[in-house]
């Protein structure tokens, strides 16, 4: 009796089982609708990526390009103004002092100049870094 049990056409053969654990596990529908709502997901995120990082840098430019702008202009009016006071600072400093008066003079001219820039500067990166602060926020 025992070896009409182990040879019945209900039990499978030992090939059989090998083949079946080989095989690749049935793939369900519910798979497919799980990966392609994902593969959109994906997608939809990473265009709203690239949306966002065109939008940041065009924005990095446009603040870059004001800075350089500012900058350029602030150069500009230093010369335009700082050249005629040194040539005055010295001219008043050597004519009713010393060398020494001249000096100090176009050195007092020059230490305003620069201090003034700088200051300017400062205030021009606040001011758009608030600006940029106030358009993030909704």
């Amino acid at each position: 009796m025992s070896g009409a049990l182990a040879n019945s056409p209900a039990s499978p053969s030992s090939d059989e089982l090998r083949r079946a654990a080989a095989l690749p596990p049935a793939v369900s529908a519910d798979a497919d609708i799980i990966e392609a709502y994902l593969a959109r997901m994906e997608a939809t995120l990473a265009a709203r990526v690239d949306q966002q990082a065109a939008a940041q840098s065009d924005e990095s430019a446009h603040a870059l390009a004001r800075l350089q702008s500012g900058l350029t202009k602030r150069i500009a009016a230093s010369l335009g103004i700082g050249v005629p006071l040194v040539g005055a600072a010295g001219g008043l400093g050597g004519r009713y002092g010393q060398g020494e008066g001249a000096v100090a003079g176009i050195l007092g001219v020059l230490i305003a100049i620069v201090v003034l820039n700088v200051y300017y500067t400062e205030v021009e990166k606040d001011l758009e870094k608030e600006r940029l602060r106030s358009r993030k926020r909704p």
